[in-house]
């Protein structure tokens, strides 16, 4: 399940646990791995677990830029 669009905007950026390890080609384990190592940020509602798109679209970005 995805939550909210930005902007008006399709595309979700709150994405389930399931939808992140899609988005960063990673197992399920490995995304749970990273919040709980409080690299990625969950957000909780009614159980579930949500991650936001933007932050780790964010933490690529500063990736990218700290590579060189």
């Amino acid at each position: 399940m995805d939550l909210a669009a930005e902007n008006g905007n399709n595309k979700p950026y709150l994405m389930s646990v399931r939808k992140t390890a899609e988005y960063l080609c990673r197992s399920e384990k490995a995304v749970r791995h990273l919040y709980e190592r409080r690299i990625l940020t969950p957000l909780r509602i009614d159980g579930r677990v949500f991650i936001d798109r933007r932050e780790i679209d964010q933490k690529i970005e500063e990736a990218r830029l700290h590579a060189y």
